[in-house]
């Protein structure tokens, strides 16, 4: 069959475009020249009326037209499309399956082909059965009007063309919309930090007043010691000041934790990076295992301590960069807590665990491997309704016996080490109890960066 030209056979190939082949599913202006709408028709029909078919297409420069026999190479060459045709001409009367069904198949294979019937009996019964099934455009009768065709070509292109451009829309829309949501969630959550240093940085500089204070007035109570030492064989004098004494060490722990805070709270970000809110510490890097030991060297003089059941698994290989004098400080406070949450003969469970460094990985991979540091108690457990306060300043639970600071202080300070502390309570349900143990128990966790 001879076809005019830009008309190909879609039986024979592909016509011969730029670069190979139609660019896009519509026309547009590129270098001078427009790429022409591709027009998929599949008919069976009188090859003279087929090609008066393609010759009235023809007659418009835009169209570009690949004629088809067979439905099934009409379905074939449009999955090999790089994009689809913005418009499927369809004969009614196919001899292999009827028009309808083939647009029904074109329909679910590509959605965006506007498609239009070719029919003898445009009767009530065919249009529906057209537009429920094959999701027509509009339904052309036989014989058709030259004028009426191209009119019904033009506009189902010009509805391809807005239906495309219209998904576009819709894309950019929503990655815009995702965007600007991810960029409004990084905001709020760095005015949420923002306005945590500028509070937290108030509480300190508080903290450090009241230090100051208390720290001038516990000079006095040295007076005591000489007192007692007067007197030594005074048995009430030697109680009177050894309660003295006693609350004058007690006075000078508290302020010891109220300027640790303050240093660490007492002063704003600074202007250039108004995120930062933790003071830079000198780190090294060792393996963690080393400040664990020196903290648990330092409470086995603890009576407490040695009447609780001490587990260790700790990996020698586990190294981190630290400041070993803040990390001491960070164990010995978690642990003075887990003897706190325990009865005397409870247990205690320290780990130190390290993710493996893979030789062969790359940087990135190697800076996400993590030291983790767990410590449990197999106490009664934080109830659920004080752990959202848990951090708050001066927030306690010990009464008379805490101060609320220890672990905002713990937290600060592995925040310091570019790690995070971590509480669960009841204890997760990989957690190893001791034999008989159904307590609810704690587990805190320091995650530090592991270095190589």
């Amino acid at each position: 069959m001879l076809l005019p030209p830009g008309i190909s056979d879609g039986t024979a190939g592909r016509s011969d475009t730029p670069n190979g082949g139609h660019p896009a599913s519509k026309g547009g202006p590129i270098d001078g020249n427009l790429y022409p709408h591709l027009i998929y028709l599949v008919s069976d029909d009188d090859p003279q009326e087929v090609a008066r078919l393609c010759n009235t297409l023809g007659e418009t420069p835009s169209y570009l037209v690949k004629s088809f026999r067979s439905p099934s190479l009409a379905l074939a060459a449009l999955r090999s499309e790089p994009m689809p045709p913005p418009l499927l001409i369809c004969e009614q009367g196919l001899r292999e399956i009827d028009g309808i069904s083939f647009l029904s198949k074109v329909r679910s294979q590509s959605p965006d082909t506007v498609r239009v019937l070719l029919t003898s009996h445009a009767d009530t019964q065919t249009y529906l059965r057209a537009i429920n099934e094959g999701g027509i455009f509009q339904c052309v009768e036989k014989p058709w009007d030259r004028e009426s065709l191209l009119l019904t070509i033009r506009n189902a292109i010009e509805r391809g063309d807005m239906v495309v451009q219209l998904r576009r829309t819709v894309t950019a829309m929503q990655h815009n919309n995702s965007a600007l949501s991810q960029a409004l969630r990084q905001i709020h959550s760095a005015q949420e930090r923002l306005l945590e240093s500028e509070r937290m940085a108030a509480v300190g500089r508080v903290a450090s007043g009241i230090a100051h204070e208390i720290g001038n007035q516990l000079s006095v109570l040295s007076y005591a010691e000489m007192i007692r030492d007067r007197y030594p064989d005074d048995p009430e004098v030697k109680l009177f000041t050894s309660a003295i004494l006693t609350a004058r060490a007690r006075l000078g722990g508290l302020v010891g934790e109220i300027r640790d805070f303050s240093r660490v709270h007492g002063t704003l970000p600074p202007q250039d990076d108004p995120l930062a809110i933790h003071p830079r510490l000198v780190l090294g890097p060792e393996p963690v295992v080393l400040s664990l030991q020196e903290a648990l060297s330092i409470l086995r003089f603890d009576p407490e301590f040695r009447q609780r059941t001490i587990a260790r698994e700790l990996d020698d290989g586990a190294i981190a960069n630290v400041n070993r004098d803040k990390l001491v400080q960070v164990f010995l406070n978690l642990l003075r807590n887990a003897l706190d949450a325990t009865h005397q003969g409870g247990s205690i469970s320290v780990r130190v665990m390290s993710d493996p460094i893979d030789p062969t990985a790359n940087e990135a991979s190697d800076k996400s491997a993590m030291v983790r540091i767990q410590i449990d108690d197999y106490g009664d457990g934080i109830p659920s309704e004080i752990m959202p306060r848990i951090f708050e300043p001066f927030f306690t639970t010990k009464g008379d016996r805490g101060t609320g600071l220890g672990l905002g202080i713990c937290r600060s300070i592995v925040g310091q080490h570019g790690g995070q502390l971590l509480l669960e309570s009841p204890l997760p349900p990989d957690a190893v109890r001791p034999a008989g143990v159904k307590s609810a128990g704690t587990r805190v966790t320091i995650v530090l960066p592991r270095a190589a």
